[in-house]
């Protein structure tokens, strides 16, 4: 299957099972939706990680 391009909600992204999606669908060229409610101090860790927020 083809994703690079398409994009992928990915929750949970900040640990876990979530983050090991988030790093697959990334790494095969997905355009990340990674929400977050509870942890804001994780979104630095995913910008870092996964690349520039828009």
């Amino acid at each position: 299957m083809i994703i690079s391009g398409k994009r992928a909600l990915v929750l949970g992204a900040s640990r876990g099972i979530g983050r090991a999606i988030a790093r697959m669908l990334a790494g095969q060229g997905a355009l990340l939706i990674l929400p977050w409610f509870d942890w804001p101090d994780s979104v630095t860790t995913l910008e870092q990680e996964f690349g520039g927020l828009e």
